[in-house]
């Protein structure tokens, strides 16, 4: 019943009751816990609460909705960026990708130069020190 009141709630745009439903069912421990954590990283982007969308999607662990929580992920961060931008056209992104590293806790140029085989590692180079 409650995941049907979530629904519910969600397709009339009462992010407030979809929200608590959905949070409530994951302390149920619903079968599904990362289509739950779709819906309320969705929920956040509708709410214009970009930052808790996010750790809503990196909370969705490998499966079928990883993919695209990693892709809601890219485009928020996007957006982000693109509206900094347009702020503060004055100020230069000094690394315009330190972000998308801060959010997902990766450091992609030592992943790819530390993922090239011994003979290709010297192209590694090409993305910096």
């Amino acid at each position: 019943m409650v995941h049907a009141v979530a629904l519910l709630a969600m397709q009339q745009g009462d992010w407030v009751v979809a929200e608590k439903q959905f949070k409530r069912l994951l302390e149920l421990g619903h079968p599904e816990p990362d289509t739950l954590r779709m819906y309320l990283g969705q929920i956040a982007d509708q709410a214009k609460r970009p930052d808790d969308a996010i750790v809503w999607y990196k909370a969705v662990g490998p499966g079928g909705q990883y993919v695209l929580a990693q892709g809601r992920i890219a485009a928020s961060l996007l957006l982000e960026t693109q509206y900094a931008a347009r702020m503060y056209p004055e100020n230069e992104l000094a690394d315009p990708d330190s972000r998308f590293r801060e959010i997902l806790g990766i450091n992609v140029h030592y992943k790819v130069k530390d993922a090239l085989p011994a003979p290709w590692g010297h192209l590694g180079d090409l993305w910096g020190p």
